[in-house]
């Protein structure tokens, strides 16, 4: 999500022609293909799910150091943005990953951000969780006062105190598609399709 200081070494590998692929996330300055969930998608399937539920006031938790944090936050914007709804900044919190590990001991100052705010995208379902455990703390009601939705529908969506409603990363496909296009550069052969996955909604009991 921020400018990479090791672009160099990675032109270097690729001059050597040794194989590279990207997973999750990657840099759009090389020519080197990836394997990912749509990171765009997944941020606007969210957010319009959560406007279809009648929310027109939700915030949002994104990485800031992080490729995937940037697009998640583009769809969410574009879902808004659809619905002519203005994009509030003072709404949005940007995390990094110190941030992240340290996100519950500065739960006041996410909660002041979503002040107003009906509903909350999280960048993925680790954010959410954390989230849920600060509103809590503060004796605010998930999904009564406030629905938080989450991205990758990993295990701890299943394991949150509150089930977390969230979109699916299939990484069992993506794992396949990785190792398929891995073989197909290992035999030589040309690739130039680098694979965006879809992913699908998994409603659980935190939103409403």
């Amino acid at each position: 999500g921020i400018p990479n200081p090791n672009l160099r070494l990675y032109q270097e590998i690729r001059k050597k022609r040794i194989p590279v692929i990207f997973i999750n996330s990657f840099y759009p300055q090389l020519k080197v293909p990836h394997v990912s969930i749509n990171d765009h998608m997944a941020g606007w399937k969210m957010t319009k799910y959560l406007l279809a539920m009648g929310h027109d006031r939700i915030g949002g938790i994104f990485k800031l150091d992080d490729g995937q944090g940037h697009k998640r936050y583009a769809g969410y914007v574009a879902a808004l943005m659809e619905h002519d709804i203005k994009i509030r900044s003072e709404n949005i919190s940007w995390i990094d990953t110190r941030g992240l590990r340290e996100m519950e001991q500065e739960g006041e100052s996410y909660l002041r951000r979503l002040k107003d705010c009906t509903a909350c995208v999280c960048y993925n379902d680790e954010v959410a969780v954390k989230l849920v455990n600060i509103c809590k703390i503060n004796g605010i009601s998930i999904p009564g006062e406030l629905s938080v939705v989450g991205i990758d529908n990993s295990d701890l969506a299943g394991y949150c105190d509150v089930p977390l409603t969230s979109v699916n990363n299939p990484v069992d496909e993506l794992a396949g598609n990785a190792a398929r296009i891995m073989l197909a550069l290992l035999g030589s052969e040309k690739v130039s399709d680098s694979v965006e996955l879809r992913s699908k909604l998994v409603v659980r009991k935190s939103t409403r």
